[in-house]
């Protein structure tokens, strides 16, 4: 079998007591560090858009000006070499599987933030899909990070660094309909690709690693970036963490890790069907 299905993840499974594994005293600091946020959701579901309107919010209503950041989880994919170059180039590669990104590279980066380090976030070059050798080089931590991504709550190591979990929850058919003007809008497609790619592809891929993270987000945002109450809600959040009327102290290694809640893909992702 080509597709997803043949190694499909099981999603989300309960964790006991057993799975708690204790840190030792010394690696916990209480010093305070960004407020680190991750915005995950399907293909479509308006991620960006929403870290975007969660600046706005806080640059037009905050009472003193704070440094506020966005990343996405793109500026981490894997560097790619031989077949697997090949078929990206060719657009044969499902880009939004596990496998393509550098999850070990996020959380170095992330590391580094909780614990108020200067950071070298990388800059990605996605025609040639390799790293640039300059960076993008934060001597002084920001006040706030943003980062969006479908997988950003993929990683159970990732999400610790998290200090405010979202997912933007948009209905297949809405993303589907913004996938179809999308990709319309190149050359290279059309509609029975389009709609061939996303039933052979993109909808496992969702339905097996994207969707059970929602279960991991501490804030569900039905409609995504159209729900603009939810949106405010967290940017007064953010803001009275900021202003110190409650506390934002997060650390660096917590009191408890809990181990991964998904079953490893079993092999490298497959190339997009033909």
């Amino acid at each position: 079998m080509s597709t997803l299905e043949s190694y499909r993840s099981p999603g989300l499974r309960p964790y006991s007591p057993a799975d708690l594994a204790p840190v030792p005293d010394q690696f916990t600091s209480d010093k305070r560090v960004p407020f680190i946020i991750g915005v995950a959701g399907g293909p479509g579901a308006g991620k960006r858009v929403v870290c975007e309107r969660v600046v706005e919010h806080l640059k037009a209503t905050a009472s003193q000006t704070h440094k506020v950041v966005i990343l996405t989880l793109t500026q981490f994919m894997r560097e790619f070499e031989g077949e697997e170059l090949e078929a990206a180039k060719s657009g044969h590669l499902n880009m939004d599987h596990p496998d393509a990104f550098d999850f070990d590279l996020l959380k170095s980066v992330l590391k580094s933030l909780s614990r108020g380090e200067p950071v070298k976030i990388p800059i990605y070059d996605s025609e040639n899909f390799k790293r640039k050798e300059e960076t993008l080089d934060w001597n002084e931590a920001p006040d706030v990070v943003l980062i969006q991504g479908c997988l950003i709550l993929f990683d159970a190591e990732v999400r610790e660094y998290l200090s405010m979990k979202i997912f933007a929850d948009v209905d297949s058919d809405t993303r589907l309909v913004k996938l179809v003007k999308t990709q319309l809008a190149k050359p290279e497609y059309n509609l029975d690709k389009t709609l061939h790619e996303y039933a052979r592809v993109g909808k496992p891929t969702f339905e097996a690693f994207i969707f059970p993270t929602k279960k991991c987000a501490d804030v569900i945002m039905p409609r995504g970036s159209g729900n603009h109450v939810a949106i405010s809600l967290i940017t007064e959040h953010i803001k009275d963490l900021l202003s110190g009327n409650t506390s934002c102290l997060h650390y660096a290694d917590k009191s408890a890790i809990v181990s991964d809640i998904f079953d490893k893909p079993k092999k490298i992702y497959n190339p997009i069907p033909e």
